[in-house]
């Protein structure tokens, strides 16, 4: 019997017939952990003057299966190779908000996922982590899936945080997509609160190859050759300028969508809708400061 990590490296090892009731897909790979020395606390992983990068692939996991808990459909992956790093996925049977900060909308057609850190190893005295995302989309000869990001403005479910990253899936050869989707916050207390908020920072998308794409992906076994697919990257980094770095707490999480078809959008709160008008005097707070000194 074929092991479990052979099956992953076996291309189009899972298949879904007939053919044609595959409408749309698309993967997200979150690939390796960058650990990098923030010596000048600007919370920006570009002016990093070190950086230490463990790949995922590399590190023990524990039995998903024995954390799946099928009343919430979820589970978790949980890596105790360097303290506890943790990515939990949970599916919806039907539109709902998820009950912790930041109380993302979600759909039947959208899945969330969480990404926690606790009481990781550091290399740098001051250590900030960053994660590497790699999107799998259509066959790049024929125009397929393309990836762009946008942010949309809302606040009503998170107070502060004003805007909603999205990473959009399009499909020339179809009027379907998908998304990832996230609010730019990441909490540093597993009780979270406006306190404890801290920034998500991304960095762009770029493409990259398949050698890049780590061997035992599920992306193999689903796609088969990946040289042929459209190929991107991107970088999410954490913190703010001024927190003590990731040892002040030496626990962060963060979380967010990926789904099918367009990703659901929030209403703005009264206070935003006010600010909005020339009249009010009012102007939008930046939810950066506000994060920053509400922290």
């Amino acid at each position: 019997m074929m092991e479990k990590k052979e099956i992953m490296k076996e291309q189009n090892a899972i298949r879904f017939l007939p053919k044609d009731s595959v409408l749309f897909s698309s993967a997200v790979i979150f690939s390796r952990l960058i650990d990098f020395n923030d010596t000048d606390d600007t919370a920006s992983l570009s002016k990093a003057t070190a950086m230490n990068v463990r790949l995922f692939e590399n590190l023990s996991w524990d039995n998903f299966n024995l954390t799946i808990d099928h009343k919430k459909h979820q589970g978790r992956f949980v890596s105790p190779s360097l303290g506890n790093l943790s990515l939990m996925v949970q599916s919806f049977e039907d539109e709902g908000r998820g009950s912790l900060l930041p109380r993302l909308r979600h759909t039947s057609n959208s899945s969330y996922f969480e990404f926690a850190l606790k009481n990781i190893s550091t290399v740098f005295k001051q250590s900030r982590f960053a994660v590497e995302v790699i999107l799998v989309g259509g066959d790049k000869q024929q125009n397929g899936t393309s990836f762009s990001i946008s942010r949309s403005i809302a606040d009503q479910y998170t107070p502060s945080v004003f805007y909603v990253d999205n990473i959009n899936f399009a499909n020339s050869n179809s009027s379907q997509g998908g998304y990832m989707s996230w609010k730019p916050v990441a909490y540093t207390e597993e009780e979270r609160h406006l306190a404890n908020g801290r920034m998500v920072h991304q960095y762009g998308l770029n493409t990259t190859s398949v050698g890049y794409v780590p061997s035992y992906s599920i992306a193999h076994a689903f796609y088969g050759n990946l040289s042929q697919l459209n190929l991107s990257s991107m970088n999410v980094s954490f913190g703010n300028d001024g927190d003590g770095y990731y040892a002040a707490s030496n626990y962060l999480v963060w979380g967010g969508l990926i789904g099918y078809g367009e990703a659901p959008l929030d209403g703005l709160s009264m206070l935003i809708s006010l600010s909005s008008l020339p009249a009010s005097g009012f102007q939008l707070f930046d939810s950066r400061w506000w994060i920053r000194h509400m922290s």
